[in-house]
């Protein structure tokens, strides 16, 4: 399991707005990475599809010039019309474009996340979550569903470390990622 956490610059003490930005954290990280994998299962699948359609093409016209038999050409050729078809009905490149803004927007948020735990000053935060709020509110008019299959697979490789439960130093990165090995054992 791999644990997601930032850790705060010794400088910031209002308590509300580091957990504020603490929980959005949590949950950004949990939707970037969410959209991030969307978006590269739809860019495969349009990939796989649109090759699928080619070969059903390029076969049909060999086939068809060598064997000057029309049908063959004609069911290879509406057997990638039918495909290219689906791909329209289901909206692939649409889809794949709306995770990818999606997951490119959460990151850019984290990272501002980030920024002002690293010591900005948290005078102008009030609109950076306005800015949050509408952000979210927008990925998720534009943005496909979240199947329970990816929530279910993020549950089982994150686990989100608080602010306030770390006990690293203030050097440390921003998003720490350990790996729980409780199977080995030191033998030194």
């Amino acid at each position: 399991m791999i644990e997601v956490g930032l850790t705060v610059a010794p400088s910031q003490s209002e308590p509300r707005y580091l957990a504020t930005l603490n929980a959005l954290h949590a949950e950004f990280h949990k939707k970037m990475w969410y959209y991030q994998k969307m978006y590269l299962r739809f860019k495969r699948l349009n990939a796989i599809f649109n090759a699928v359609a080619l070969l059903f093409i390029a076969v049909g016209i060999v086939v068809g010039s060598v064997c000057q038999e029309s049908l063959i050409m004609a069911i290879l050729t509406a057997l990638s019309t039918t495909i290219k078809g689906w791909m329209d009905f289901r909206k692939l490149p649409i889809k794949m474009d709306a995770c990818r803004f999606a997951y490119t927007t959460f990151d850019k948020l984290l990272i501002e996340i980030a920024t002002y735990l690293r010591g900005m000053s948290l005078d102008d935060v009030e609109p950076f979550l306005v800015k949050c709020q509408v952000s979210e509110e927008t990925i998720s008019d534009l943005a496909p569903p979240v199947s329970d299959a990816l929530i279910r697979q993020y549950a089982v490789t994150f686990r989100h470390v608080s602010i306030d439960k770390k006990e690293e130093p203030p050097n440390t990165p921003l998003i720490v990622h350990h790996a729980e090995d409780t199977t080995k054992t030191s033998t030194s």
